[in-house]
């Protein structure tokens, strides 16, 4: 994957796979770590900044699933400039990604660190 910028800059971040959960729940730090929805540009800014993400940051984890595009590269020689949206409700911000992507995510069998994948999302695996 990679991003082309409006400047035709191209860029490949770094993405880890699967979502490591831990095992307790804290409903206060959920809410003094994760930027409410009615947070502007300026506070989210701040709110990523001080968990030591940046501006880059930011724009590919909130917006790269509502303006972005795959598009594939096979066969390497070319030919296929196909772009498919990563969202289904492209021309809307809504929450339809996350719905979509909730329901994938039993899918995924990657894990990094100490943690686990859930088996059900609302509660810890038994042991």
């Amino acid at each position: 994957m990679y991003i082309v910028f409006k400047n035709n800059v191209h860029h490949t971040p770094t993405a880890y796979l699967g979502r490591n959960d831990t095992r307790t729940t804290s409903k206060n730090d959920a809410n003094s770590d994760l930027s409410p929805p009615f947070f502007n540009f300026s506070q989210l800014l701040c709110s990523y900044q001080s968990h030591g993400l940046d501006l880059h940051d930011l724009v590919v984890l909130s917006t790269s699933h509502s303006i972005g595009l795959a598009r594939s590269c096979c066969p390497r020689s070319g030919g296929d400039d196909v772009r498919k949206p990563f969202d289904s409700t492209t021309t809307s911000f809504d929450t339809k990604y996350f719905v979509d992507l909730v329901n994938k995510m039993g899918n995924m069998m990657f894990l990094i660190g100490d943690g686990e994948i859930r088996m059900d999302c609302r509660v810890v695996n038994p042991s």
